[in-house]
Order: structure tokens, then sequence, then C-alpha cells
């Protein structure tokens, strides 16, 4: 029915990747399909109808529940919030490659059209994450921001030289 309408596309937002119902993103970090197990499925079904797919990620987001936690906690934005969810800093390669390598494999194993990467704009400097840190290859936050949807674009486009990308942040500064 929505095809006949004229909608070209479907966009499954949060809450695909867990089967939590609380508001709130502490889940967040893993992207396993628990709420769609079949989620390759879906999208073949939604394909079939001649719509494209495209999936929601909070792109800096790293949940204190997520599987993950232990892994990256020490690579965090904001290490002292308060809320149940901190963000990622892209000024660290392997952070980078991790939430890359993420969206490659779900457009190339699920089949999707698109992504819509959320949040970009809470990636913010804190007091904490000021400090100097030798592992780090970028020290301008703006500038490991800018590696991460390069890379994001170059290596996706090579799997999909058509993919649909939002970059969701506010749409105002310079990089916009």
């Amino acid at each position: 029915l929505s095809k006949a309408l004229g909608m070209d596309s479907v966009i499954i937002v949060d809450g695909w990747q867990t089967n939590d119902s609380n508001r709130g993103y502490a889940f967040c970090g893993d992207w396993e399909p628990v709420r769609i197990p079949d989620i390759k499925g879906l999208v073949e079904k939604i394909q079939d109808t001649g719509m494209k797919v495209i999936l929601w990620f909070s792109v800096p987001f790293l949940g204190e529940k997520a599987k993950r936690w232990d892994e990256f906690k020490d690579f965090l934005l904001n290490p002292n919030g308060t809320l149940d969810v901190h963000c990622l800093d892209p000024r660290y390669r392997h952070i980078r490659e991790y939430l890359v390598q993420t969206y490659e494999n779900a457009v190339r194993d699920w089949g999707l059209d698109g992504l819509k990467l959320d949040f970009i704009d809470n990636f913010l400097l804190t007091e904490d994450s000021v400090k100097p840190d030798p592992r780090r290859d970028f020290e301008s936050l703006e500038e490991g921001i800018d590696a991460l949807m390069t890379d994001v674009t170059d290596k996706l486009r090579k799997i999909k030289p058509d993919i649909m990308i939002e970059f969701r942040q506010s749409y105002v500064g310079p990089s916009i």
C-alpha cells in the first residue's frame, strides 16, 4: 500500500537493535538486530515491493549495557556522563574502524540501500576528553569526526555506489 501511495523508501529507526522498550540508549553499540532477527529477510521483502530500505544508527553512542562496553569504555568523550550512554571518541583509529566496519557489515550482510547516521552533533569535548592521550591519531575532534564520516562514505560507496546516507546532525557549521 505504501508504494502505491508514492513512498519509495522505508527508514527503520531506533528499536531494531534491542528488545529493551525503555526510552534511552543503554544498549547502543552492539548493533545486533535483536528485535528483527531476520533483518535481511525483512529488507528483501521491502525491496521486493520496489522500495528501498534505510537503517538508523546512533553514531556516537555506547551504552553501559552494551556487550562492547568493557572493550570501549576507556575511549569515550564523556566518561563521567550521568546517563547510561556515552559518546565514543572518533579521535582514536580503532573507534573509527569499529564504526565503519559496523556500517559496512550492515550494508553488505543485510542488503541495505542506505543508512541514517544520527546524533553526530553529540560528539562534544568535555573536561575529561581534552586531556592529551598518545593513543589518539587526532587531537582535534573535528578532524576525527571528518575522518570518520569520510571513511564511512568512501567504504560504503565501494560496496554500493548509489548508497543513501543521511548524516543527521544540527544543520549548521563549516562541514555541512
